[in-house]
C-alpha cells in the first residue's frame, strides 16, 4: 500500500528496538491482530488493555496505543515517560490521511487543540513494511531525514501507516544534552555554558547531545572520561635524556650531573673531560663553574672550583647543608645558652646575650635592679602601697585590710572581707564592710552578743511591754516572734478576728441549727426536738398524746421530729388520721391472685380455674402427661405438658405432626438442600451435610482448608510462599516485578541484564538483588543524587573568612554546583547564604552578630559532604569595665582571637593599641578618649574579622560638685568626670522642671550651662545626660539665697523671754513658743492614747469637751512627675487608714501601717516638757518646751522615675466643740507667709492657730536639701490650711521638717467671736518631726487631742490625722 501524507508531514526513520525483538503480535489479545487503522465500518482494531510494555524504550512505560484519548492526560493506560515530544499540531491532524484498503486513521477530535504543558505527548507511526517488519517511523521536524523515511515507507509494497504509540514526557524538560522543549532538537553546548565536568587540563569538545573531555599532549584520559592522567615520559628510554630526566605535568625536562652542562638540544650533556650525546664520547673539556656563573652556591656560601666540579664553602658561624650548595646558621644558644646567664638571642653567624626585665647586663651575667631604692617603682603611695624589692622585680605591699586590685598591682584598695569570705561574722549577723576593716551588724530581731563582736543574740519581742504588738498571745522565736489568738478567734496580722464556727463546714458541731456569737456560738433544734447540748432529742407525740390519730383500726407510731397514724395491715387505706378497708380485688392487680380473687374485711382470697391447683396467690398446673389423661399415639410421638393442658410433640424438626401422631420429613427435598452449603443426605427424623474436597464441614457450612498451614501444598523454593485461596491455594512470589513464577517455584529476575528493567543511569553500576536491584555508585566516592543516578560527593578542602568581611566566608573544595550549593555551619545548622561561586569555590554570608564556629557542611545535588571542622572566627563575648571618657586600659574577652600577623583592635573606627602578648581569648588595649554607647569593637588581621556586633559603652558621667546659682538664674558650672569629649559630645541638663540651656563641655571633668530663674527655692536632682548616658550618681541642687537666719523675725530678745541663737529662738524659763512669747502652762499629755488604731493624745483631761478644737491631718501622700503633676497610680489618700499602735517608752507611742504599694509608714509621738536643741540637715534647731514631736518615716517607696518627687499633704483645721458651736464663730481667713526657703507659717489670728513648717530636709542620711513647701488651701478659707511638703527622688531615706510646730496661744488676742468674754488666755505648743527610715520617710496619719481649761472658756484642742 502506498503511503499518502500531507506534504509537510516529516517522518524520521528510527529503530526503537532490535528488528528481532519488536513484535506487536506479542501484546495483542486473543482474536486481535495489529492494525492501527480504523475500518470503513468504524471498528477500531487497536486494543487498549495492555498491562505490560515490552517495547517501551529503557526507562519508559506504556502510555496509550491510540492518540485520540490523550487530551489533558485522559488516557486509558499507565504512564509512559520518554524524552521525545511533538509540537506541530498539524502532525496530529495529518494522521487522518488515507491508510488504504478502505481504512483510515482515527482523526484528531478538535482541529483547534494545541500542544501545551497538559498535552505533552509523542506520536509515533508504524509503517507495516513487509521488507522491514516491525519497523517504527516517528514524527520529527528534520526535513532531511523525513524524506528518506517517507521514501522507505512508500517504496515498500503493502506499507500501511497508523498511530502506533503515544508517550507522555511527564515534565517540561529535555533529556541531558538537549534543549528547545518540547521538540528537544537543539543541542546544548556544555563547553560554552560551562555545565561540563571536564577537570583541567582536560578541554571540553561539544558533541550532539553530549560532550567529550580531550587531553593535551603529555596526558592520557582517566577512566572517568572527565580528567587527564599525566604521562611519565621518563619511564620510557629516560625521556631521551643523556643523564637526568625529570617528569613534569604534561612533559619532562633533561638535566646533567654536577660538572656537566646541558647542550643546546636540551638533552645531551658536556663535561670537563667529555661531551655526552646519547652516551657517545666526543671530546675532553674543563669547565670552571665559579667563573662561568654556572655554580649553584647560595649566599653566604662562596664557590671554589675543583677538578670536574666545584665546592660551596661556608663562613664562620655556619655549617654546610645536606645539598652542599647552601649554608645553615649555627644556633650557639642551643648549647648552654651560648654562655649567657639569662637570655641568648641567635643572630646569622653569631649570637647576643641580654637580660630579663628587672636586671641590668654585666657582660654575659645579669644583676638585680633594686627598684625600691632607686625609686623607679610604680607603687601608688597615696593608696598606702609600699615598695618591697624582690629578685628581678618588686612588689607593692598593702597594709592589713587592704589588697592589690586584680588589674593594678601597684595600688592598694580596701579589702571587702564581706565579699571574699575572710570575715568572722557568725550567722545571723550581717557583715558590713568599712575602709580597712569590717563590722558585724545584727538584723531585725537580734542584738549584739555580749560574748564577742561577731555574734548576735535573739531579742524576745514578747517582753517589750507591748506583747510584741500581739492582741492576744505572743510567742518568741529565734530572730522574730509570732502572734496567736484565744479559742474562738483567728489571727489577722497582729490582731485577732472572731471565728464564725457555724461556717466551718461542720456547722460548729451542732446537729441541727448553729448561731454565731463573738468568740463563741450557740446550737438550737428544729420543732419536734428538744436540745441536748450539741445534739437534738426527738419528742414522742404518741406517748404524750399530742397526736390526731382516730378510728377502730388506727394506731399512733412515733417518728424523728414527728409521728404517723398507721393501719393494722395493707388491707386498709389511710387518710393520715383514719384507716378504712380496701377491696384488694379491685386494685387493678386482681389482689395479686394469678387467676380468681374474692374480697373480705381487711383481706381477700385467691382460687384457680380447671387444670390448676391453688397454691397461695398462685395456681399450679396439673401434668396430664404424668396422670395419663392425654391422647398422644405413635412410635415417635411424645406427650409434653403445658400450662393448664398438654401437647403431642415429635422428636425433632425432621417430623410432621397432625396433633396426635409424628411422621418423618425428607429435609433434602425442601428446595433449600436442607440448609447444607454443599451436599445433603436424608435420615429418619434428620439429615446430614457434607463438603467437597478442600473444605471441612462446620455445621451446615463448609470451611475452606488452609493448605498453606497444613503443609498440603506443592510450593517450594527460597522465595516462594504459599497463599491460601477458597478451596485451594496459590504459590506466590515476594513481588510481581522482581520474580518469575512457574506455578510452584519463584525465581529471581536479573534486572541488571535486562535493558527494559535496568533503570540505572549516570555514574552507576547495576547490582542485582533477590527480587530487586540497586544502582551502586561508581566510582565509589560518588553518592546518590536519586535512586538511579549518582553524582560526585562534594568535598570541602578549606573554609575561611574573607579578609575584611566579618560575615562573608569562602569554602573551597570539589563538586560544588553553582547557585545550587547549600552551606551550613555549627550545631544549630546556621545557613551561610550562597553569594557566588563555581564547582570548586563558593562565597556565602552569615547573619550579622552570629558566632561562626563548628562543623561546616556543603550540600550539592542533594548530596551532603563530610563535615569540615572550622575552629571559628573571632567572636567578642564581653569587655571588662567601661573605660572613662579619657580612655585607658580595657580587657576584651572572647574566642578565636587572632594572634599572628598584623592584629588590630579598632573601636569606633579608632585604633586601640594592643598590649603584648596576644591571646586567643583575651586582648588588652589602651583605648583613647570617647563617650557614649555605640562604639563598635572590630578585631582583625589580614585574614579574619570578628563576627559579633559588640559595642563598647564608656563610663556614665558622675557629678562631684556644682557651683552656686541664685534664684535669678545664671551660669551653672558642674564638675565631675566622664563629661564626654568636648564639642564632639552632646549633653542635656535639667533640674526638676528648670532647663539649663547652652550646655558647653569644657573638658572631661567640667561643663557649663545657663540655668533659668525660679520663683521658689527648693532642691531637685540634677538630670544630666551625655551622649545618651545618664548621670550615674544622685546629685542634688538647690538655688542659693541671700537671706539667712534661723530665728523668727519676732524673737523677743529685748523682753527677756527669749534670745536669738544659731539654734533658733531660745526661751527663758517659764516661756515657750517659736518666738518665746507664750507662757509655760505645765501641759503634760497622757500616754498611751485611748485608741490604738487612731493616734491620739489627751492633755489635762478633765472630762470637758467644749470650746475650740484644733486638728492636724496628714491627708494624702503623692508622687509628682517632673512638672509637679500628680501621678495618681502611685498616690494614696490616708483619711481612713487603720493603724497598729504600741508604746516603747514613757511619753512615746508608735503607730505603723503598710500601704498598697508595699511601702511602710511609721509615726512616733514624743512629748518634750523642756526645750531641746536638735541638729538636722547640717543645721541646728530648738524644740520649744511643752512640745509634741512627731517622727514619721516611710520605707520602700517605689518611685516611678528619678525625676519624680514625693509630696505630703498636711491639713490644719479649727473646729468649734459641742455647746460652744452656738456661742463662738470665726470670721477671719487663714494666711500663709514664707521666709525665703527657711520656713513657712500658717496662721488664723482670730482662732489663735499658728503653725510653722521648716523647709530643710535630709536625704539618704547625709544629704541636706531644701523641701518645696506649697500652700494648697482654698482662697479665703477661714478654718482650714492645706500645706504640701515635697522632696526629690532618693534611694534610701528622707527626713522632712523636724520642726513642724503648731502654737496655740492668744495671750492678748481675741479667740473668736464668743457671746461672753472676748478674751481667752490659753496656749498649746507642739513640735512635729516627720522622719524617715530605711528607704523614705514622709508624712502619715496622726490625730492628737488636747484638753485645757483656762478662765471662763473650755476648749478642746485636737490635732488628728484622718
Amino acid at each position: 500500500m502506498k503511503l499518502n501524507l500531507i506534504s509537510n508531514l516529516l517522518l524520521v526513520f528510527i529503530f526503537l528496538n532490535s528488528l528481532t525483538s519488536f513484535s506487536f503480535g506479542q501484546i495483542c489479545p486473543s482474536g486481535y491482530t495489529w492494525n492501527p487503522c480504523i475500518t470503513s465500518s468504524g471498528v477500531n482494531n487497536v486494543y487498549l488493555g495492555y498491562t505490560a510494555a515490552p517495547n517501551c524504550p529503557a526507562g519508559a512505560t506504556l502510555k496509550a496505543w491510540n492518540y485520540h484519548n490523550i487530551k489533558n492526560n485522559q488516557v486509558n493506560s499507565v504512564d509512559c515517560q520518554m524524552a521525545r515530544v511533538i509540537t506541530d499540531m498539524s502532525v496530529f491532524r495529518s494522521v487522518g490521511g488515507s491508510c488504504g484498503d478502505g481504512a483510515t486513521t482515527s482523526p484528531w477530535s478538535n482541529q483547534n487543540d494545541t500542544l501545551d504543558n497538559t498535552n505533552r505527548y509523542f506520536v509515533s507511526f508504524k509503517c507495516d513494511v513487509p521488507l522491514y517488519p516491525n519497523t517504527v517511523f516517528e514524527v520529527n521536524s528534520s526535513p532531511s531525514v523525513s524524506q528518506a523515511g517517507r521514501a522507505s515507507c512508500e517504496s515498500s509494497p503493502g506499507a500501511k501507516v497508523g498511530v502506533v504509540s503515544v508517550w507522555d514526557y511527564g515534565q517540561s524538560v529535555c533529556q541531558n544534552g538537549y534543549t528547545n522543549f518540547p521538540v528537544c532538537s537543539t543541542d546544548i553546548d556544555e563547553c560554552t555554558t560551562g555545565t561540563h565536568k571536564c577537570v583541567s587540563p582536560a578541554t571540553c569538545a561539544n558533541t550532539q547531545g553530549s560532550y567529550n573531555c580531550n587531553c593535551p599532549a603529555g596526558y592520557t584520559k582517566s577512566t572517568d572520561g572527565l580528567s587527564c592522567i599525566d604521562i611519565d615520559e621518563c619511564a620510557t628510554s629516560n625521556g631521551g635524556c643523556a643523564q637526568i630526566c625529570t617528569n613534569t605535568f604534561g612533559s619532562s625536562t633533561c638535566s646533567c650531573d654536577t660538572g656537566y652542562t646541558l647542550n643546546s638540544d636540551k638533552k645531551g650533556c658536556t663535561g670537563k673531560y667529555l661531551t655526552l650525546i646519547f652516551f657517545e664520547i666526543i671530546s675532553y673539556i674543563d669547565v670552571d663553574e665559579c667563573a662561568t656563573g654556572a655554580q649553584k652556591c647560595v649566599s653566604p656560601a662562596t664557590c671554589a672550583n675543583t677538578q670536574g666540579g666545584y665546592n660551596c664553602n661556608c663562613p664562620a658561624g655556619y655549617i654546610k647543608s645536606t645539598d652542599g650548595l647552601s649554608c645553615i646558621d649555627v644556633d650557639e644558644c642551643l648549647v648552654n645558652k651560648g654562655g649567657c646567664s639569662q637570655i641568648c638571642t641567635n643572630n646569622p653567624g653569631g649570637f647576643e646575650c641580654s637580660c630579663q626585665s628587672g636586671y641590668s647586663k654585666n657582660g654575659a651575667s645579669c644583676l638585680d635592679i633594686d627598684e625600691c631604692s632607686l625609686n623607679t617603682h610604680k607603687c601608688n603611695g597615696s593608696s598606702l602601697a609600699v615598695c618591697d624589692n624582690s629578685i628581678g622585680s618588686y612588689n607593692c605591699k598593702c597594709p592589713s585590710g587592704f589588697i592589690n586590685p586584680p588589674q593594678d598591682r601597684f595600688s592598694c584598695q580596701d579589702q571587702n572581707e564581706c565579699l571574699d569570705g575572710s570575715n568572722k561574722c557568725n550567722s545571723p549577723s550581717i557583715c558590713e564592710n568599712s575602709i580597712g576593716s569590717y563590722s558585724c551588724k545584727c538584723p531585725t530581731g537580734y542584738i549584739k552578743s555580749s560574748n564577742d563582736d561577731f555574734s548576735c543574740d535573739d531579742v524576745n519581742e514578747c517582753l517589750d511591754g507591748k506583747n510584741g504588738g500581739c492582741q492576744h498571745n505572743c510567742t518568741n522565736s529565734i530572730g522574730g516572734f509570732s502572734c496567736s489568738c484565744m479559742p474562738g478567734y483567728s489571727l489577722n496580722g497582729f490582731s485577732c478576728d472572731d471565728i464564725n464556727e457555724c461556717q466551718d463546714g461542720k456547722n460548729g458541731g451542732c446537729q441541727q441549727n448553729c448561731k454565731n456569737s463573738i468568740g463563741s456560738f450557740e446550737c438550737s433544734c428544729d420543732p419536734g426536738y428538744i436540745s441536748n447540748g450539741f445534739s437534738c432529742q426527738d419528742i414522742n407525740e404518741c406517748q404524750t398524746g399530742d397526736n390526731k390519730c382516730v378510728g377502730e383500726y388506727t394506731s399512733c407510731q412515733n417518728t424523728n421530729g414527728s409521728y404517723l397514724c398507721v393501719c393494722p395491715s395493707n388491707g386498709y387505706s389511710n387518710n393520715g388520721t383514719y384507716c378504712e378497708d380496701i377491696d384488694e380485688c379491685l386494685d387493678g392487680n386482681n389482689g395479686g391472685c394469678s387467676q380468681i380473687c374474692k374480697n373480705s374485711i381487711g383481706s381477700f382470697d385467691c382460687s384457680c380455674q380447671p387444670g390448676y391447683n391453688v397454691n397461695g396467690f398462685s395456681c399450679d398446673d396439673i401434668n396430664e402427661c404424668q396422670t395419663g389423661d392425654n391422647k398422644c399415639v405413635g412410635e415417635f410421638t411424645s406427650c409434653q405438658n403445658t400450662a393448664g393442658s398438654y401437647l403431642c410433640v415429635c422428636p425433632s424438626n425432621g417430623f410432621s405432626n397432625n396433633g396426635t401422631y409424628c411422621e418423618d420429613i425428607d429435609e433434602c427435598l425442601d428446595g433449600k438442600n436442607g440448609g447444607c452449603q454443599q451436599n445433603c443426605k436424608n435420615s429418619i427424623g434428620s439429615f446430614e451435610c457434607s463438603c467437597d474436597p478442600g473444605y471441612n464441614l462446620n455445621g451446615l457450612s463448609c470451611d475452606d482448608i488452609n493448605e498453606c498451614e497444613t503443609q498440603d501444598n506443592k510450593c517450594f523454593g527460597e522465595f516462594t510462599s504459599c497463599q491460601n485461596t477458597v478451596g485451594s491455594y496459590l504459590c506466590v512470589c515476594p513481588s510481581i516485578d522482581g520474580f518469575s513464577n512457574n506455578g510452584t517455584y519463584c525465581e529471581d529476575i536479573d534486572e541488571c541484564s535486562s535493558k527494559e528493567l535496568n533503570e540505572c543511569g549516570l555514574n552507576t553500576v547495576c547490582e542485582n538483588r533477590n527480587g530487586s536491584y540497586i544502582c551502586q555508585c561508581s566510582p565509589s566516592d560518588y553518592s546518590h543524587s536519586s535512586q538511579f543516578t549518582c553524582e560526585p560527593k562534594p568535598i570541602i578542602t578549606n573554609f575561611y573568612q574573607k579578609p575584611s568581611r566579618s560575615n562573608v566566608f569562602i569554602v573551597e573544595g570539589l563538586h560544588f554546583v553553582e547557585f545550587a550549593t547549600t552551606i551550613t555551619i555549627g550545631e544549630e545548622m546556621m545557613v551561610c547564604q550562597y553569594l557566588n561561586g563555581n564547582d570548586t569555590y563558593a562565597e556565602c554570608s552569615t547573619r550579622e552578630g552570629k558566632e561562626v564556629i563548628g562543623k561546616v557542611l556543603v550540600e550539592a545535588n542533594d548530596i551532603l559532604s563530610e563535615p569540615f571542622n572550622f575552629s571559628g572566627a573571632p567572636f567578642v563575648i564581653e569587655y571588662l569595665n567601661s573605660p572613662s571618657t579619657i580612655g585607658g586600659l580595657i580587657t576584651i574577652k572572647g574566642r578565636n582571637f587572632p594572634t599572628l600577623g598584623s592584629v588590630q583592635l579598632i573601636i569606633n573606627s579608632v585604633d586601640c593599641p594592643i598590649s603584648q602578648p596576644l591571646s586567643s581569648d583575651q586582648i588588652i588595649c589602651t583605648i583613647g578618649e570617647g563617650s557614649g554607647s555605640f562604639n563598635y569593637i572590630r578585631l582583625l588581621n589580614e585574614s579574619v574579622t570578628n563576627t559579633d556586633l559588640m559595642y563598647l559603652t564608656y563610663a556614665n558621667p558622675i557629678i562631684s560638685s556644682a557651683s552656686k546659682v541664685y534664684a535669678s538664674g545664671g551660669i551653672l558650672t558642674v564638675s565631675g568626670s566622664n563629661f564626654g569629649i568636648g564639642s564632639k559630645s552632646m549633653a542635656t541638663l535639667n533640674i526638676g522642671n528648670k532647663h539649663c540651656s547652652n550646655v558647653e563641655i569644657k573638658s572631661h571633668s567640667e561643663l557649663t550651662c545657663e540655668l533659668e530663674s525660679t520663683s521658689k527655692v527648693y532642691t531637685n536632682i540634677i538630670d544630666l545626660v551625655v551622649d545618651g548616658l545618664p548621670v550615674a550618681n544622685d546629685y542634688y541642687f538647690t538655688y542659693s539665697t541671700l537671706e539667712s537666719g534661723s530665728c523668727p523675725g519676732d524673737c523677743n530678745s529685748d523682753s527677756g523671754k527669749g534670745i536669738c541663737t544659731s539654734f533658733g529662738c531660745k526661751c527663758a524659763d517659764g516661756f515657750t513658743g517659736i518666738s518665746c512669747n507664750e507662757t509655760s502652762g505645765g501641759i503634760i499629755p497622757k500616754f498611751p492614747p485611748t485608741n490604738p488604731e487612731t493616734p491620739s493624745i489627751d492633755v489635762d483631761n478633765n472630762g470637758d469637751n467644749d470650746g475650740f478644737g484644733y486638728k492636724i491631718t496628714i491627708v494624702r501622700i503623692e508622687e509628682l512627675d517632673f512638672n509637679n503633676a500628680i501621678i495618681e497610680e502611685t498616690s494614696f489618700p490616708l483619711s481612713n487608714a487603720k493603724w497598729n499602735g504600741s508604746s516603747n517608752a514613757p511619753n512615746q507611742w508608735i503607730f505603723n501601717i503598710t500601704l498598697e504599694n508595699k511601702s511602710y509608714l511609721e509615726a512616733t509621738f514624743e512629748y518634750f516638757e523642756k526645750s531641746r536643741n536638735i541638729t538636722f540637715a547640717s543645721s541646728s534647731f530648738i524644740i520649744p518646751a511643752e512640745s509634741l514631736k512627731l517622727s514619721f518615716k516611710t520605707m520602700k517607696w517605689p518611685f516611678r522615675s528619678k525625676l519624680s518627687s514625693l509630696r505630703v499633704v498636711v491639713q490644719t483645721d479649727t473646729i468649734v466643740k459641742n455647746e460652744d458651736v452656738e456661742k463662738c464663730s470665726i470670721s477671719n481667713s487663714v494666711t500663709t507667709t514664707y521666709n525665703q526657703h527657711l520656713w513657712s507659717t500658717t496662721e488664723n489670728s482670730e482662732s489663735g492657730m499658728v503653725a510653722r513648717f521648716v523647709s530643710l530636709a535630709e536625704l539618704d542620711s547625709t544629704t541636706p536639701i531644701t523641701a518645696n513647701i506649697e500652700d494648697l488651701s482654698y482662697s479665703s478659707n477661714k478654718k482650714t490650711s492645706i500645706i504640701g511638703i515635697s522632696v526629690p527622688y532618693f534611694s534610701k531615706q528622707s527626713i522632712i521638717d523636724p520642726d513642724f510646730g503648731m502654737l496655740l496661744n492668744v495671750e492678748n488676742k481675741k479667740t473668736g467671736d464668743c457671746e461672753s468674754d472676748d478674751k481667752a488666755n490659753w496656749k498649746l505648743a507642739t513640735g512635729l518631726s516627720i522622719g524617715a527610715g530605711a528607704t523614705v520617710c514622709l508624712a502619715g496619719l496622726a490625730s492628737f487631742l488636747y484638753r485645757k481649761k483656762k478662765k471662763e472658756k473650755k476648749f478642746l484642742d485636737g490635732l488628728s490625722k484622718r
